[in-house]
């Protein structure tokens, strides 16, 4: 019932915009000079007022005052001062706080309060926040701001005070009353000076009165209501790498977040910060030392804790198994390094889905519990927790904290959905606060919230903690429930496909990193090369790696992973072509994976007695062998014409001695000859209408398979045949794009390879390959970074319905127990099967961020991989590795020699390097592929010191006998073995 007697609250708002406006004494606008984007000033403040700085501006600056920083952009804008002299100086970004070109500055001014009369107007506000949001306080609040109004009568407010509160407190205040807001539409301030601004002494006497009565009304409301319910908090900047912005203007944003964190310490000391992103600390570092080094003391004053121990913030399901775990190898390395500790909890808050091998990857990083907010973003089914034992794929177990948010600024809406959200209420919940994606810290009006909610009864109690503390409370529970598997985005899935020359080099330089660590070791050239790392660990933040970002920082982060690229593959070249000795007749082929290889290599002239086919002038395939992670020589000479490989013109296939793919009306099938079978029944191209709102650059939504069209050939032509390789040149058309598909069929080989080059001319359309297969299609099974999961491709659920695009690291495979189909990719990554169709996304072509993102050319590479029995039976893992090694070659002449052989195909090594710590220490990573515990045994043919197991930091955790090593299902082994000086090493794990 409506009580006559009381303000309701938009009349309660009205007062205090009121009181705000009349709490303005006078203010001064500050003179300045311009010095290229910086503006400076001098200013002298005055005492006895509560003088504050206002920026009237629309973007994002750096702003200097004496020795500290802050962040300002649009919405924040008004900056404390203390008396006395201040020098100034604010540095504009030619962008604003979200990227975009609209940017206005306007003047900056000095601008001095009454005291008791804006503090209580900002505490009336927060009040009467709070009363909009409980409705069970909400009479007993709105009686006690009653009461408390009561005590302040306010008959005049002048223009100017007016004109000043409209420029830059309404940000702060809703609704703006009409005799504020409105006023200026019909009279000027000189036909408004007959109004008088109040009696400054008289406002301040009534204020204080007032604020007493609002004190002595809650602490009279807490005898009879006390807090209720408990959350966790603490402040945390998120900032993005290089989504709307480059890296360079992200480096200002960095310089500005930390210093206004720094700032809000001092000013309210019951602040503390979360800092993730090892890589900012490391710009920081370079920067600004003496930025870097405050940054320092905060830390160890317990003021800014260290979180997620990655370089970045990274994507978690496209980047490889290694560049994950490089993201925490170099990231715990460098807080060891300069603040004597490592991060305790993973922090991925904005994350597009996680694999169901992080756990593992977290535990052995040194992490001991994980924090995301980002499955509360699903649009098909509410993830059950908001805590939980999160168990890997391998059994590993984590304690994971699911938000509902990663930001906010302590308004009583975020603090009740926080609650709302959480599900365990025998335990306190846990939500940051702070900014997101553009910087800054946790502003002043968010402090001034938290001191006062935490004076309201009724309300929870909001504790700014160090997370870790929360973990230990997690940690005592003993009844929190598990998932098992993988945390599935249920939006986004678009990501996995985007970019399309991104997701390429970024698979290619991982390799060529991989392949240089390795070659440093085998050929005895010994140093780190973190800086390389460096560059594609930053690409692989979620923004960039997902292809969601501006042209402008898609184009800078490509240009960074080009040039590292090209200075990878110098450094092998020149490491190789120290192997060997000059001579023109020869050449020399090195094999980086650890099995022998039959492989087909591209050269100008043919091999002297091996298989060779001229493909063009000056242009031979030839067919070699590889000896396992080594090197042979062959000699330039007379090759043979010799292979398996036929074209029939009448039928219209062509053929191995295994395989027959049919192409002559225009719709590919596959024959297995082995078995008899047709095990592709048709591979096709399909053009989807995608729209999705929101964030279509982002989502690929279900109903994309709404609107397709099949495209079918102009042209078909046969270009090579045989007898080592026959390609089919397919051409097609849509619209005003062109897609030309290359298929190739080898010598001996199951793998039939595709080659995608479109010319693309469309925006909202989805381009896809889906293969239908003759095979019932009983299982899914997709490699994710270090491990292998099933997915369900019969949907009987929404939790599997959901799951119509996944993400894929190298293969995914659709199969029975007697056959299957994988299809192998080199960085196209979005995947799907239905019953018994298998599909991969070629490409997409939303218009923001980037309307030009695969516009134009482009290039991409798969193969499908008919193979009898499981995914297990095909040695699929294997298939995908050597489809994305390639050897290496180098003109010249050496001995032929192996270093490394791995018998047990369900072993995969990515990684043998030289230890961060001892360059006399080579380290070893392997995984197990197929989920069954292995026992393997090591033979090292060198002489060695020690030999040891360790974590992915390289922290020695125990003996390893090289007789006995132990693989549990999907476990990554980390092995450390120490070589007595200049001994080349020489493995066989067996």
């Amino acid at each position: 019932m409506i009580n006559i007697n009381y303000r309701d609250l938009n009349t309660i708002r009205a007062k205090i915009a009121l009181l705000m406006a009349a709490s303005i004494v006078k203010y001064e606008e500050i003179k300045t000079n311009n010095s290229g984007s910086c503006i400076d000033a001098s200013i002298e403040v005055e005492r006895d007022l509560d003088p504050w700085l206002f920026i009237d501006f629309d973007g994002d600056a750096t702003l200097e005052i004496d020795d500290k920083v802050y962040a300002a952009y649009t919405e924040n804008r008004i900056f404390r001062l203390n008396p006395g002299p201040h020098n100034v100086r604010l540095c504009l970004s030619n962008i604003n706080y979200a990227g975009g070109r609209s940017v206005r500055y306007n003047g900056m001014y000095v601008v001095y309060h009454a005291p008791n009369t804006f503090r209580l107007a900002i505490k009336a506000l927060i009040i009467s926040e709070i009363a909009e949001v409980f409705e069970d306080l909400r009479n007993s609040l709105l009686i006690i701001l009653n009461k408390s109004l009561d005590k302040v009568l306010i008959t005049t407010v002048s223009p100017k005070q007016i004109s000043m509160f409209l420029k830059y407190m309404t940000q702060y205040i809703r609704p703006i009353p009409d005799f504020l807001g409105s006023i200026f539409a019909y009279y000027t301030v000189e036909e408004l000076s007959f109004l008088r601004p109040p009696d400054i002494d008289e406002l301040e006497r009534m204020s204080k009165e007032a604020l007493k009565v609002l004190d002595e009304e809650l602490n009279h409301l807490s005898n009879y209501m006390g807090k209720r319910g408990i959350l966790y908090t603490i402040g945390y900047s998120h900032l993005d790498l290089a989504w709307l912005w480059p890296v360079d203007v992200t480096r200002q944003k960095v310089r500005r977040t930390v210093g206004d964190m720094l700032s809000i310490i001092t000013q309210y000391p019951e602040a503390k910060f979360a800092w993730s992103n090892v890589a900012f600390l490391n710009w920081l570092k370079s920067d600004d030392p003496r930025l870097f080094q405050k940054f320092k003391e905060a830390v160890n004053s317990g003021l800014i804790v260290l979180v997620g121990g990655s370089w970045v913030e990274f994507d978690a399901n496209l980047p490889g198994g290694e560049s994950l775990v490089r993201q925490f190898l170099y990231g715990q390395r460098f807080l060891l390094r300069e603040f004597g500790r490592t991060a305790e909890v993973g922090w991925l808050p904005d994350t597009f889905g996680f694999p169901a091998s992080l756990p593992q990857i977290l535990k052995k990083s040194g992490i001991k519990a994980f924090f995301e907010a980002k499955l509360s973003w699903s649009t098909i089914n509410r993830f059950p927790y908001s805590v939980f034992q999160w168990e890997g794929i391998d059994g590993t177990r984590i304690i994971t904290i699911n938000s509902q948010q990663f930001w906010g600024e302590f308004h009583p809406n975020d603090i009740k959905r926080a609650l709302q959200f959480h599900t365990k209420p025998d335990l306190p919940a846990f939500q940051p606060f702070g900014r997101t994606d553009g910087g800054g810290s946790t502003t002043w009006i968010s402090m001034e919230r938290f001191r006062v909610i935490n004076t309201v009864p009724g309300t929870p109690l909001i504790m700014i903690e160090d997370p870790a503390n929360y973990v230990k409370i997690l940690e005592r529970s003993n009844d929190l429930p598990v998932w098992h598997g993988e945390l599935y985005l249920e939006t986004h899935r678009g990501v996995y496909s985007n970019g399309t020359s991104m997701k390429k080099m970024v698979r290619e330089l991982e390799v060529a990193l991989r392949d240089l660590e390795i070659w440093s070791v085998l050929l005895n050239v010994r140093r780190s090369y973190e800086d390389y790392w460096h560059t594609l660990l930053e690409a692989e933040y979620h923004d960039p790696m997902g292809a969601t970002n501006t042209k402008n920082a898609y184009d800078d982060i490509m240009s960074r992973l080009v040039d590292v690229f090209n200075r990878v593959n110098e450094e092998i070249k020149s490491i190789l072509n120290g192997a060997v000795t000059n001579d023109d007749n020869w050449y020399t082929v090195f094999n980086s994976l650890p099995w022998s290889r039959e492989v087909m290599i591209e050269l100008n002239k043919p091999l002297k007695g091996y298989p060779a086919q001229r493909i063009g002038d000056n242009r031979y395939i030839v067919k070699v062998n590889a000896p396992p992670m080594g090197m042979v020589s062959y000699e330039i000479g007379d090759g043979i014409a010799t292979g398996d490989v036929s074209v029939n013109d009448t039928e219209g296939f062509i053929e191995n001695s295994i395989i027959r793919v049919y192409y002559g009306d225009g719709k590919l099938r596959v024959y297995d000859k082995e078995v008899n079978r047709e095990v592709i029944r048709e591979s096709r191209l399909v053009a989807c209408e995608d729209i999705a709102i929101p964030w279509s650059g982002w989502n690929l939504e279900g109903w994309y398979r709404r609107n397709c069209v099949v495209l079918l050939p102009k042209s078909i032509e046969v270009v090579e045949r045989g007898p080592l390789r026959a390609t089919v040149r397919l051409t097609y058309e849509f619209k005003k794009s062109l897609v030309t598909q290359l298929i190739h069929v080898k010598d001996h080989s199951r793998i039939i390879e595709f080659e995608v080059d479109a010319d693309w001319r469309e925006r909202f359309i989805v381009l896809r390959n889906e293969f239908i297969l003759g095979i019932k299609g009983e299982h899914a099974t997709y490699e994710i970074p270090y491990g292998v999961i099933e997915r369900n491709n019969k949907p009987s659920n929404p939790w599997d319905a959901a799951k119509f695009e996944v993400p894929a690291s190298r293969w995914g495979d659709l199969w029975d127990t007697d056959y299957g189909v994988a299809i192998i990719n080199r960085g196209l990554q979005g995947y799907s099967a239905l019953e018994n169709v298998i599909g991969i996304t070629i490409l997409r072509s939303p218009m923001f961020p980037n309307p030009f993102l695969d516009y134009g050319k482009a290039h991409v590479e798969y193969a499908v991989y008919p193979h009898r029995g499981s995914w297990i039976d095909g040695q699929v893992p294997r298939i995908a590795q050597e489809f994305n090694v390639p050897v290496r070659i180098v003109k010249g002449k050496t001995v032929s020699e192996s270093f490394m052989e791995i018998k047990n195909p369900g072993i995969l090594l990515e990684a043998l390097k030289w230890s961060e710590d001892d360059k006399n220490t080579i380290v070893i990573r392997m995984w197990e592929t197929h989920g069954k515990e292995t026992r393997a045994s090591l033979e090292i043919n060198g002489e060695y010191e020690s030999i040891y197991e360790a974590d992915l930091l390289e922290r020695v955790t125990g003996n390893l006998d090289p007789e006995k090593i132990v693989f549990k299902p999907y476990e990554i082994k980390t092995v450390l073995i120490r070589m007595r000086n200049h001994v080349k090493p020489h493995l066989r794990l067996s």
